[in-house]
């Protein structure tokens, strides 16, 4: 490969390349080490990973080098560039699909989702994979997911479905924020098709209110023109009765539902629940009497009728809308473990016992939680003797469901520790509660169990379990209440200023929350409590009403004789 040649003058020996000698050794080299990486690329696609859609041809083009490392220097021409950057997308397509439709583990999907960007559907699952606390529980990780799929989502233009699973996806882990600052990039963007852009508008105003910017959140329905659309609408409604203009957004529900035809169900509904929170319980059995008539197939305004009807103690027309939801519903499984759930609440032994025969009866495929429903019946009514010999039954017999199905398990451990409680064997109570948290519990549920806790008084018990659901997640308002009417009780400041910041900075609380707590953070008895000050004069800004311009549609209804004017607005006054 090399040999000695006499330089020039002669005097010296020197060392020179045999060039014909080298250089098919080195090309061989080169060779061997080029059909080496195409086959060795080739063998862990296919075979490997085991894309079964790779092609060595296109291996032969992956694998030659097109840029220099490091500086990230591209050296080839650009149409051979163009060439190696078509092939390994190609390839790229290729894995992310087979990782896709075949995925082994989470982080299959999380790669192919890495490997596709321009696909909507792999990005939404990763971000859901990310954000989800029963999940990996990096909900940074994945909102920065989701977030860079909004440019693609707004170049489609025609972009209606992938929008919405952007904002439900916000609205679901209250991350509002994010849809303003989206909407504030993009909502006038003029890919966006009209339809699209409605939609748009409408979570933007959702988003404001729930921040608690009404006037914002008014504004926009205005000049998106949405308040003549039913969602609009409702939004309009609920700014009204938010700002304390209750008789005001009761008066627009009762017209629209007078003079329109589509939608009367969610306007009822909306009615409805006004009404009923303003102690006009009767008013409310009448509009939801209007649902079932217009919608008799459906179990869900029936089961809110019976709870209007225990309010106002109709027993006679209870019992009558329970057999005939059971003649009407007998055979849905869901529609009757529903009202199981209704009578557990109650703590309706009878009906709880009907239902879960009817439930054997028919060989229901749920009949688990309906053996549950029935201990969770007995504990609600006070039959705490009969509860715990039940429970004593299944833990000893052990069925197969009890032990394989992990959310079902984690609910009868959560009933077993409530019998514990209410019977006042507390010390066993303590050991359940021990065994119950060890389990991996949806925050849903921690936070019902919390309040279920509460109820018995069980304080530290329920503080505990509603800590690590904020250790999941600060920005929860359920948890923070929970965590806010606590401290209040037991009269901690140390905590309270940050629970109430927190709070503050969450979605727009309910007035009856913000009064109370501005009430007691106003008393001599909180002087010490963090940012006080500070906090008392966010809520006093909350609390103040607003006054909203009366439309010219408005001024021509007329006012109930029975009700004070109701369109007036309401000045603002200092608390």
């Amino acid at each position: 490969m090399v040999r000695y040649e006499r330089d020039p003058d002669g005097e010296y020996w020197v060392l020179r390349p045999n060039w014909r000698v080298l250089l098919p050794i080195l090309f061989f080299l080169v060779a061997s080490v080029y059909l080496s990486a195409v086959f060795i690329r080739y063998w862990l696609d296919r075979y490997y990973y085991g894309c079964e859609a790779t092609e060595l041809s296109d291996m032969f083009v992956c694998v030659i080098p097109n840029r220099i490392p490091v500086i990230n220097y591209v050296f080839l021409p650009n149409y051979l560039n163009n060439i190696v950057m078509d092939a390994r997308a190609r390839q790229t397509k290729k894995m992310s699909a087979m990782l896709r439709n075949d995925p082994r583990t989470i982080n299959d999907l999380l790669v192919a989702a890495h490997l596709a960007p321009e696909n909507l559907d792999l990005q939404f699952q990763a971000a859901y994979y990310f954000i989800s606390p029963d999940w990996l529980s990096l909900p940074e990780t994945g909102f920065t997911v989701l977030d860079a799929t909004l440019p693609r989502i707004i170049a489609k233009g025609d972009a209606l479905n992938d929008l919405t699973r952007y904002v439900q996806f916000c609205f679901q882990y209250d991350q509002d924020i994010r849809i303003i600052h989206a909407a504030e990039a993009y909502l006038d963007d003029p890919r966006l098709n009209n339809e699209t852009r409605s939609a748009f508008a409408i979570s933007y105003a959702e988003a404001l209110f729930l921040r608690g910017e009404l006037e914002k959140a008014c504004a926009v329905l205005e000049k998106y023109k949405l308040t003549d659309t039913l969602a609009g609408f409702l939004l309009r409604t609920r700014i009204f009765w938010e700002n304390g203009e209750q008789e005001r957004a009761i008066l627009l529900l009762k017209h629209f539902i007078t003079n329109s035809i589509d939608g009367r169900e969610r306007l009822l509904y909306a009615l409805a629940t006004c009404q009923r929170e303003i102690g006009r319980t009767a008013e409310a059995v009448q509009s939801i009497e209007q649902i079932t008539a217009l919608n008799p197939t459906e179990p869900r305004p029936r089961l809110f009728l019976l709870s209007l009807l225990d309010e106002i103690n109709d027993t006679a027309r209870r019992n009558a809308l329970i057999e005939d939801y059971v003649t009407r519903f007998g055979s849905d499984e869901s529609a009757m473990l529903a009202l199981s759930s209704y009578a557990a609440d109650k703590g309706n032994v009878p009906l709880q016992e009907r239902l879960n025969k009817h439930a054997l009866d028919n060989n229901f495929s749920n009949l688990a939680n309906f053996r549950l429903l029935i201990i969770e019946t007995l504990i609600n009514a006070g039959s705490h003797a009969k509860a715990l010999t039940q429970i004593a039954e299944l833990f000893q017999s052990k069925p197969t469901w009890l032990q394989r199905n992990e959310s079902i398990r984690t609910q009868f451990e959560a009933i077993r520790m409530f019998a514990y409680f209410s019977s006042g064997q507390a010390d066993l109570g303590a050991i359940s509660f021990k065994e119950f948290i060890k389990n991996r519990i949806k925050l849903p549920m921690m936070i019902a169990t919390a309040r279920s806790l509460l109820k018995l008084n069980r304080t530290n018990e329920a503080k505990e379990l509603l800590l690590q659901a904020y250790k999941r997640n600060h920005q929860n308002q359920s948890i923070l209440l929970e965590l806010i009417k606590i401290d209040l009780k037991s009269k901690n400041t140390e905590t309270l200023g940050e629970y109430l910041t927190s709070f503050l900075k969450s979605r727009r609380p309910p007035r009856h929350v913000l009064r109370e707590a501005y009430e007691h953070l106003g008393s001599d008895r909180y002087l010490f409590t963090p940012n006080r000050d500070e906090l008392l004069e966010k809520m006093d800004s909350l609390l103040r009403s607003r006054s909203y311009p009366i439309t010219e549609i408005e001024k021509s209804w007329p006012v109930p004789s029975s009700a004070p004017p109701p369109i007036t607005p309401i000045p603002i006054q200092p608390l």
